[in-house]
């Protein structure tokens, strides 16, 4: 630059669990050693949020879940009658809609070579906030308030984490 300025991006790396129920939409940030969370009530309130980020200069790299990634029905034990299976399935497509949605706007704002989406299978089996507390812990990272996590918000860091080992292989490539 000619004006002798600089401009310092911050790197973070987020991990998006998107959901169609309200306060389902989970993203971990992790900035340097410290952890935080957003809980977004929908696509559009996220989407802004990335435009913010985007403004104020700082990069970023997305790991998300995409449930449409396995595009198959789902059924749960319990769910015997056609009504209610129904419902299953259309609660599964809303969440197929948004996961895309989400990865869409992260491309829209930072482009596709920041996102990595995983289907339900890569991401890896549901932990518990006393696992996902200790691996913190390990890592050196800290948060608030670990004892108030939501499991959307575990499986958000959980996404943020692999994220970043996915984020760091794929620069040393």
């Amino acid at each position: 630059m000619s004006s002798g300025r600089y401009i310092y991006l911050a790197m973070i790396y987020v991990g998006v669990d998107p959901a169609y129920r309200k306060g389902g939409f989970a993203v971990a940030v992790l900035e340097k050693k410290s952890m935080y969370f957003i809980k977004f009530d929908n696509v559009f309130f996220f989407y802004e949020w990335l435009k913010e980020k985007r403004a104020e200069q700082v990069s970023a790299f997305f790991c998300v879940e995409n449930s449409d990634i396995t595009n198959h029905t789902f059924f749960r034990l319990g769910a015997r009658t056609p009504s209610a299976l129904a419902k299953v399935s259309r609660n599964a497509g809303k969440n197929q809609a948004v996961s895309n949605l989400a990865c869409l706007a992260i491309e829209l704002v930072y482009g596709g070579d920041r996102l990595i989406s995983l289907s339900p299978a890569q991401k890896g089996k549901k932990v518990s906030k006393a696992y996902f507390s200790e691996l913190l812990k390990q890592e050196g990272i800290s948060i608030a308030s670990a004892s108030r996590l939501t499991q959307d918000e575990v499986d958000a860091g959980m996404l943020c984490l692999k994220g970043k080992t996915l984020a760091t292989l794929h620069k040393n490539k």
